[in-house]
């Protein structure tokens, strides 16, 4: 799954996208690629309190919208 078929999966399943992010973005789950890798982290004020890399999109996906089922 990549981010654009996310987006679409949560808003056609009732899921909501408010604590999560593809763009930096305080006080939400953000998914950003950095090289060949794909970062997930949670920012608190700049700060990255929750952090995980994954090797690619669609694994890196699944995870995120795991944690956006979490936090409904």
């Amino acid at each position: 799954m990549k981010r654009l078929e996310l987006a679409r999966y949560m808003k056609k399943n009732g899921i909501s996208d408010r604590s999560i992010s593809f763009l930096p973005c305080n006080g939400k789950y953000c998914l950003i690629n950095e090289g060949k890798k794909w970062i997930i982290y949670f920012d608190d004020r700049n700060e990255r309190t929750y952090y995980a890399e994954f090797e690619s999109e669609d694994e890196a996906c699944d995870v995120l919208l795991n944690l956006a089922k979490l936090n409904q």
